[in-house]
């Protein structure tokens, strides 16, 4: 690598172009979790019939379904979590280590490791929020599931 690259700093190589194109990712993941949480609000008896009536199984598979996949959520929030503290905490300590003057590390991997960690924090609230969806979703689903099918009165 050239001198001058280790030198440089990170938003150096990111122009307009690329910042909007990352904020429009992760604005298409809030507006997705959203209008999941809206879809979910809806569920009701009708919803039930036809998902059933559609999918041919018992909305209790799509409940084991919802419970298994909150399963795999809630251990990639950890992992995330975990890759996010061991982030910031490195990054701590070289901002610190340089500032004591231990040893100067190039500016470029203290940016690259900010980005890192700023990217690890939108990720894991983005997974805090779909984990708080999926309960959610089980919980409207127990609801739905508990109901009685009405019953006619015999005459």
């Amino acid at each position: 690598m050239r001198v001058d690259f280790w030198n440089g700093r990170v938003w150096q190589w990111v122009d307009t172009t690329d910042a909007l194109m990352v904020a429009a990712i992760w604005i298409a993941v809030v507006a997705v979790l959203v209008v999941r949480f809206v879809g979910t609000r809806r569920w009701d008896a009708a919803w039930k019939r036809d998902w059933e009536h559609k999918h041919k199984r018992s909305l209790d598979a799509l409940r084991t379904t919802k419970q298994r996949h909150l399963k795999n959520l809630v251990a990639a929030r950890w992992v995330t979590l975990g890759l996010f503290v061991v982030g910031f905490v490195t990054s701590v300590g070289l901002i610190l280590a340089a500032g004591e003057g231990f040893r100067r590390w190039p500016p470029v991997l203290l940016d690259a490791l900010i980005v890192v960690n700023v990217v690890l924090l939108l990720g894991l609230i983005v997974l805090v929020v779909a984990v708080q969806l999926g309960q959610y979703q089980i919980r409207r689903l127990d609801g739905l599931l508990s109901e009685r099918p009405p019953t006619t009165a015999h005459t």
